[in-house]
C-alpha cells in the first residue's frame, strides 16, 4: 500500500499537513491484521473510494494475502 494513494483517496486536502504518515500505515496494518485499532484516519466522512480500498485490505488481510494472490493469478489467466 502506498502513501500517495492514502493520500489521494483522502478527503481532506491538507491531510498530509495535519496526519503524519504513520497514522496511515498503522491504519492499513491494522485493516489488514483485522485488528480494529485506529488513530481515526478511518471515519464515516471518508470518500468512497477510500472505504473500498479498505474493504478490499481487510478482505485480503482475513484470507491471507497468498490465496488471494492465487485467485487474481486464477482469475487473470481466464482472461
Amino acid at each position: 500500500m502506498n502513501r500517495v494513494h492514502i493520500y489521494y483517496l483522502s478527503d481532506k486536502t491538507d491531510w498530509h499537513r495535519t496526519r503524519h504518515s504513520a497514522d496511515a500505515i498503522f491504519e492499513v496494518v491494522s485493516a489488514a491484521a483485522n485488528v480494529g485499532i485506529s488513530t481515526g484516519f478511518v471515519n464515516p466522512g471518508m470518500s468512497p473510494a477510500a472505504k473500498w480500498l479498505f474493504i478490499v485490505v481487510m478482505w485480503a488481510g482475513r484470507l491471507e494475502i497468498v490465496p488471494v494472490i492465487a485467485l487474481a493469478a486464477g482469475a487473470v489467466r481466464r482472461v
